[in-house]
């Protein structure tokens, strides 16, 4: 199964991302690949457009039983389109160091 995956970068697009383990609804929080690095996002709700050409790197895990629930989700699209320019990954990167918390 395919899943979106919105990372806390400059970028205004989530990335595709495959996942086999367990079942990933959006707004759940997941480790993922990108680059030589290690990232966490959250599984998004746009849909999945991917090049032939292009190698899917697999979700490395769900992390914890935290997720974002729909009200937020629709909530940080608004905001991003209310703000334009402002993507929903740059408004995800600003939420304080919510990450090293779910990370513990």
């Amino acid at each position: 199964m395919k899943a979106q995956v919105l990372l806390p970068k400059i970028f205004n697009f989530s990335f595709t991302y495959e996942t086999t383990k367990e079942k990933l609804t959006p707004g759940d929080i997941v480790e993922v690949p990108f680059g030589k690095e290690k990232a966490i996002g959250v599984v998004w709700t746009d849909k999945s457009f991917v090049p032939k050409d292009i190698k899917i790197k697999n979700i490395h895990k769900k992390i914890g039983k935290i997720s974002l629930n729909k009200n937020f989700i629709n909530f940080m699209k608004w905001f991003a389109m209310y703000i334009k320019g402002c993507s929903e990954s740059y408004f995800f990167s600003k939420i304080p160091k919510v990450w090293e918390v779910w990370m513990k």
